[in-house]
């Protein structure tokens, strides 16, 4: 279902824009950033891909500017399903110089619920280089998402997890590609290593819970108490995969705070 085919149909949605000024660069390697050529026409496309949470959070908001500040950006924004569909898609006109900011909660409304999150995995494809990030807030704080973490051959990545009954993390596997692709996950907990493969399929975004994959392990190192852990990802496919991470810590009073591991 398409949400709009023109920028002044975003603007009924509370599109926002203001003046903004950024770093420049050809492409990220830490984010999921890159540039692609049709070979029909030799145009080039950017893109750039994030991953979109609403319920349980009360307000999520997409931000995107420019790399250069005297440039506009022009392009299309997708909204994937966990199974790589596309669930919807908007156009996007910014000025010169200024910064869009979207508010996607009725945006992913129809997206899917998996793992108690309404999610989706974002591809904004532009005919300019820009940069973005995401706000989500609930009633305790606001965090920020950047654009999707790149991993790829022979460029592993690993992040910080506390172990603990209070926390929980979901960790967002998204493969941006048209093919299948692999990806292991192993945890560093005490002297313990455990590993589990994930299989990608294309355009797919799979959530995965390190304290529920590795559950039996984590029981027999720290059956009440809180560690330090880590968990690293890798994989052999050539084209980069991107992940996200989000910390949801509970307190004794049911309340529930939402954080970002990077």
């Amino acid at each position: 279902m398409a949400i709009g085919a023109k920028a002044d149909r975003l603007s009924e949605t509370g599109v926002e824009s203001r003046e903004f000024v950024s770093a420049t660069g050809w492409t990220s390697r830490e984010g999921l950033s890159y540039w692609s050529r049709n070979e029909n026409t030799g145009l080039k496309r950017h893109h750039l891909h994030f991953w979109a949470i609403s319920d349980p959070l009360e307000r999520v908001v997409l931000r995107i500017a420019p790399t250069h500040p005297g440039e506009g950006i022009s392009g299309v924004l997708r909204f994937f399903n966990a199974n790589g569909t596309v669930g919807s898609e908007c156009q996007l006109v910014i000025k010169a110089g200024q910064m869009a900011q979207i508010p996607l909660n009725a945006l992913l409304a129809n997206c899917a619920t998996d793992s108690g999150f309404r999610h989706s995995h974002l591809e904004l494809e532009t005919a300019e280089e820009c940069t973005g990030e995401l706000e989500f807030s609930s009633r305790t704080r606001s965090s920020f998402f950047s654009s999707l973490h790149r991993v790829v051959d022979r460029e592993p990545r690993a992040f910080p997890v506390v172990v603990s009954p209070s926390y929980r993390h979901v960790l967002a596997l998204v493969n941006p590609n048209d093919v299948q692709a692999s990806l292991k996950c192993r945890m560093y907990l005490g002297s313990r290593t455990p590993e589990e493969a994930c299989l990608l399929p294309p355009r797919s975004t799979v959530l995965l819970s390190p304290e529920v994959l590795f559950q039996r392990v984590i029981s027999e190192v720290a059956p009440e108490g809180e560690i330090q852990a880590y968990v690293r990802l890798t994989t052999r496919s050539p084209k980069p995969l991107g992940f996200q991470v989000l910390e949801e810590r509970i307190f004794e009073s049911g309340e529930r705070a939402y954080g970002v591991v990077s």
